[in-house]
């Protein structure tokens, strides 16, 4: 399943529709509330191949979109993923940031955020 598959079934689960937003964005997508047509939260996903880590990497850009965007519209930032067949997501409110770990490149890669695993809720199939 390719990523924006993987964010239909997000939405479809959570009866919103699910719309691509502008690439300025830095995040994936806007899940929309099918009777009001307003934004109900902000979508980003990632898809691993199977990997025995402990925690995810997202590059730090969107992270810091995803935790401004939450913050600016009061809408909760939503960090769907997929790891093999397991899919997981974590929901950051408003107002609250979670502890994560910075990982800075030696190389010219983007710098990136480690979020545990633990911090994910799984998503059942």
């Amino acid at each position: 399943m390719n990523r924006h598959s993987f964010a239909e079934l997000i939405a479809e689960r959570a009866e919103l529709y699910l719309i691509q937003t502008p690439e300025n964005y830095d995040i994936n997508y806007a899940l929309i509330g099918r009777h009001s047509g307003d934004v109900t939260a902000w979508l980003e996903v990632i898809c691993y191949s199977e990997s025995p880590q402990k925690e995810f990497l997202i590059n730090l850009e969107t992270w810091m979109t995803g935790i401004r965007l939450a913050n600016e519209t009061d809408k909760p930032f939503l960090l769907g993923v997929r790891r093999g067949e397991m899919d997981y997501l974590l929901q950051i409110q408003s107002g609250y940031i979670p502890m994560v770990l910075l990982d800075l490149p030696i190389t010219e890669d983007k710098a990136c955020v480690k979020i545990p695993q633990s911090f994910f809720q799984n998503i059942p199939a």
